[in-house]
């Protein structure tokens, strides 16, 4: 009885220690097409209308015929920072794949019909194919991630980032051993979501456009300053790594060798999405 006992009282303890150190669940490899798309002002409230009246039917009847997982559409609030000459978009729609579909396949099925982006006074800038970075897929675009996101007020930013071609396999290699410190701390309620997408092709891009070949698509909490997330992820960092030491001490070395063309504070249309 007493060994009994003893076996069961060293299960729950080791369930209780691994609920203290098991990161947020990465949802695993997944596959998108980005379009960004420049709307003027005066046709802004005539686009978004035309996406719910129009595509997001579409697109759920796509998600029906097992092309489509999920869509999420995001407008610009605010540029925090691009480099000089770099055309002006505010639109992201972001569409990813489902399983057993293709990006082709999908983008084939969009080229049949003319979307709301193909209306006067609107621009595709660019469509790309994107996959997860492994260990870093930590999007949360479900029906109850939308919820949390509506009721927490969730401030969602996407970063356009350019890594030198040479360079790249290492800041992947990074991103893959460290990332899941980012698990850590959305499960500690500090960091809403993560989501580091590689581009895998672009499939069109207006002349003009910066070669981004990385998008980071990040959801932050208010009222929680970037300095408590920081130290937060580098301490989630030495317990995952021992040794790695911090996040800026990892990327330093890669500094020289990145750009950020744009980063840019955007909203959710919760409206909009498919689930």
């Amino acid at each position: 009885m007493r060994k009994i006992n003893f076996t069961l009282a060293l299960m729950c303890f080791q369930i209780a220690v691994y609920s203290q150190t098991a990161p947020y669940p990465e949802e695993g490899p997944a596959v998108f097409v980005f379009r960004i798309v420049s709307v003027g002002a005066a046709q802004k409230d005539s686009f978004v209308a035309c996406l719910a009246k129009s595509d997001l039917p579409f697109w759920r009847d796509l998600k029906k015929k097992g092309l489509l997982a999920k869509v999420s559409v995001f407008e610009t609030t605010s540029v925090e920072k691009s480099e000089p000459g770099v055309p002006a978009w505010n639109f992201v729609i972001s569409s990813e794949i489902a399983q057993d579909a293709t990006a082709d396949s999908f983008l084939q099925t969009l080229e049949k019909r003319k979307g709301c982006e193909s209306a006067p006074g609107i621009e595709l800038r660019r469509i790309e194919t994107l996959k997860t970075t492994p260990n870093t897929h930590y999007a949360r675009a479900t029906v109850e991630g939308d919820r949390i996101a509506r009721e927490k007020q969730v401030e969602f930013s996407i970063e356009y980032i350019a890594v030198d071609p040479a360079k790249l396999d290492r800041w992947n290699e990074i991103y893959i051993r460290i990332d899941p410190a980012m698990g850590l701390i959305i499960r500690d309620g500090l960091y809403f979501s993560s989501d580091v997408l590689l581009t895998v092709k672009v499939n069109f891009s207006q002349p003009g456009m910066p070669a981004w070949n990385t998008i980071h698509v990040l959801g932050r909490f208010p009222g929680i300053d970037r300095a408590t997330v920081r130290a937060a992820a580098d301490a989630a960092i030495r317990q995952i790594s021992p040794g790695s030491g911090s996040f800026q001490e990892l990327m330093a070395p890669l500094d020289p060798f990145v750009t950020d063309p744009r980063t840019d504070r955007v909203r959710q249309l919760f409206d909009l999405a498919v689930r």
